[in-house]
């Protein structure tokens, strides 16, 4: 057929695929790859400092109240945080070229 790629069989779960590259899946193509310890290392560090981070731990406190809830049969909660957008702070002065929208 045209447009169309080889039988191949996955070197990880041995299922057979016609599609491109070695692997049957993004799933398969990660549980092939070496991590390094300075990668692993690296990882561990971000996590940590996301977790640590406002942001983290106001995600942890959200996911918590959630875990709970569904624990105990409730609805889950629905706070304003969840559709909270923050808006960017803009500079008092406007790099040149540009115009305040109040100014059109």
């Amino acid at each position: 057929m045209p447009n169309q790629y080889r039988l191949k069989q996955c070197p990880v779960c041995y299922s057979e695929h016609r599609k491109k590259g070695n692997y049957c899946s993004q799933s398969c193509a990660n549980s092939n790859q070496k991590k390094t310890p300075e990668h692993i290392e690296n990882i561990k560090k971000s996590i940590a400092e996301y977790q640590n981070s406002p942001e983290g731990v106001a995600n942890a406190q959200r996911q918590s109240l959630r875990a709970s809830a569904m624990r105990a049969g409730e609805e889950l909660p629905v706070t304003i945080e969840d559709f909270v957008v923050d808006l960017p702070d803009f500079p008092p002065e406007l790099p040149e070229g540009y115009d305040r929208a109040d100014n059109w």
